[in-house]
């Protein structure tokens, strides 16, 4: 089973605390929000799926998978699903009547 971790960050769980009435600690864990997301990887010119936190999201929509992958040393090739031709894109070829 995959450890509960950001693949680009490596963001994990943060151990903490539920303090009752009493003042008695019991440990819990926040949890990271991860999601999977299939993402266009321009410059590899293919698509990567990923799971990512929600913060690390908004991270690449912000700087971009290139310059994010790049700033934590992560190799994107190895989350490579496709080498396909990017994005649906209408042909050339059919003409619309």
């Amino acid at each position: 089973m995959r450890e509960r971790a950001c693949d680009i960050t490596g963001a994990r769980r943060n151990k903490a605390n539920n303090v009752s009435k009493s003042n008695a600690h019991t440990i819990r864990f926040q949890h990271v929000n991860l999601q999977s997301r299939k993402l266009w990887w321009e410059e590899g010119n293919k698509f990567v799926k990923l799971r990512v936190s929600t913060r690390t999201l908004k991270t690449i929509t912000k700087n971009g998978l290139n310059a994010t992958a790049k700033k934590y040393g992560i190799n994107l090739n190895q989350f490579a699903i496709s080498s396909g031709d990017g994005p649906w894109k209408p042909d050339a070829s059919i003409k619309e009547v």
